[in-house]
């Protein structure tokens, strides 16, 4: 019986690890283009000056993007990759391990900023309401 019980907390417990991943990327981007990226190391970041910096690199080397917290069990959809195909703004889905939200709200509203300037509105109502902090960012550009 406590063999069978030790056995069961094992298998269960291989369970649980096998859904929190690092990260999930569904994405029209490359792995190496997205591991690269200066949002993939805002788990790192411990101000939100570096935040903003990192925001204007990706921007700068063309690959912007928009964090989403993914969760146990990520999700897309098509909207999205035609989003990044037209804007060429990416989304990047955290697993298990996000920034500090402060971080990911100063690298995310940099972006929308970005994101607003150079093509508008019409861009913006198009972004995923996932897209972390995307709602307040909207009441405080009114």
């Amino acid at each position: 019986m406590t063999k069978s019980i030790l056995i069961l907390i094992i298998f269960l417990g291989f369970q649980i690890v096998s859904y929190c991943q690092e990260e999930v990327q569904i994405t029209t981007l490359s792995d190496s283009e997205i591991n690269n990226s200066y949002a993939s190391k805002l788990i790192y970041l411990e101000n939100n000056d570096e935040a903003e910096e990192y925001a204007a690199k990706d921007i700068e080397n063309k690959t912007p993007f928009l964090l989403i917290n993914g969760g146990v069990a990520p999700s897309f959809s098509i909207s999205q990759i035609d989003f990044e195909k037209t804007y060429k703004v990416y989304y990047y889905r955290f697993g298990c391990s996000f920034p500090d939200s402060e971080i990911a709200r100063t690298y995310n509203y940099f972006i929308l900023d970005y994101i607003n300037d150079k093509y508008g509105e019409d861009c913006i109502k198009s972004i995923s309401n996932d897209v972390f902090n995307l709602k307040e960012w909207k009441k405080l550009t009114k």
